[in-house]
């Protein structure tokens, strides 16, 4: 059983690669072709076309945006520009990438620059500025949230921009790529549990809202070790009593057990894939779950903080597209 799984947020490949991609999609629908359009000539190794895709939607201030035209600087070896667009973010107070710079590879040639270990120290002021306002009770153990969920979500988004665009990381098969995605989660899984074996269930009084959401995607993707699971569940329902748990990241787990367990879900947020006749030919087309009461379905997931069914199909199309 195939189950689909939409995540609201989401390791390495060889140097020849391009580096993580992020893929964009809470932007209007004009800002998204503007986009989409940049990240083809990204991967059509047309850095200098990327870069004047991207500056049409700069204003939008979304971090990923500025990180990918970083991307698009560094591909056509625009180093000086690159950092600059790096310090505007510092100075913007942006943050959340700070960790991303510092551990994968791929960003090195942007930490020559003389000025990078100030702006580092701006970036990481800035972390610390945040974790204090926001009351972040573990902000060592946030940051490396942080830099797990890039990880979790790099594979994912690979496999997103090898479906959309045939020529983007080519060299790459889509089973090693998933062998990838797979030993990442695994990982991720292992020092998730560590943590929370040594500080207990991480919510947002603990790590933050933020970091939170990052505990519950780990939690997510850990559907090859289901005891956990159920450990992470129990402890979210308690959180969530105690008002340190985020109540939609609650019922999109206790859907994802029902599911697990061949049972009706809840809040139908789980979808499967099933085999249908169309035009004379067997295709798998995406479904949800069946669901206990579809009369009071949006009241129950009003009560939850999720939204109306009818939107959330909408989000998933957005998301697929």
């Amino acid at each position: 059983m195939k189950i689909f799984i939409y995540t609201f947020l989401v390791l390495f490949l060889n140097n020849v690669l391009f580096s993580q991609r992020k893929h964009i999609v809470d932007l209007l629908a004009d800002k998204l072709k503007i986009i989409q359009k940049g990240d083809s000539f990204y991967f059509l190794n047309q850095p200098i076309n990327s870069i004047s895709e991207y500056k049409k939607v700069m204003n939008t201030y979304w971090e990923d945006t500025y990180l990918n035209q970083i991307q698009n600087y560094l591909e056509a070896d625009s180093l000086q520009t690159a950092f600059d667009l790096l310090k505007n973010m510092a100075d913007s107070q942006f943050f959340f990438k700070e960790v991303i710079f510092e551990n994968d590879s791929y960003w090195n040639k942007i930490k020559l620059n003389k000025e990078y270990p100030q702006i580092r120290e701006k970036i990481k002021q800035n972390f610390n500025i945040f974790c204090e306002a926001t009351q972040v009770k573990y902000p060592s153990i946030m940051r490396q949230l942080l830099w797990m969920l890039y990880v979790d979500q790099k594979y994912q988004y690979i496999q997103f921009f090898r479906n959309k665009y045939s020529f983007a990381y080519a060299s790459n098969s889509n089973a090693s790529i998933e062998n990838l995605k797979n030993n990442t989660f695994v990982e991720n899984k292992d020092s998730l549990d560590k943590y929370i074996s040594q500080y207990g269930y991480l919510g947002p009084k603990e790590v933050g809202i933020m970091g939170a959401d990052i505990v519950w995607v780990m939690v997510q993707h850990a559907d090859f070790d289901f005891e956990f699971q159920k450990r992470m569940w129990s402890a979210m329902k308690i959180a969530l009593k105690n008002d340190d748990c985020n109540p939609s990241n609650y019922a999109l787990l206790t859907d994802r057990i029902l599911v697990h367990e061949n049972k009706k879900q809840r809040y139908g947020t789980q979808f499967h894939y099933v085999k249908k006749y169309q035009n004379g030919k067997v295709v798998q087309v995406h479904e949800l779950w069946p669901i206990e009461n579809t009369k009071h379905l949006d009241s129950l997931r009003k009560s939850m903080q999720l939204p109306p069914l009818k939107t959330y199909l909408q989000q998933m199309k957005n998301q697929m597209e």
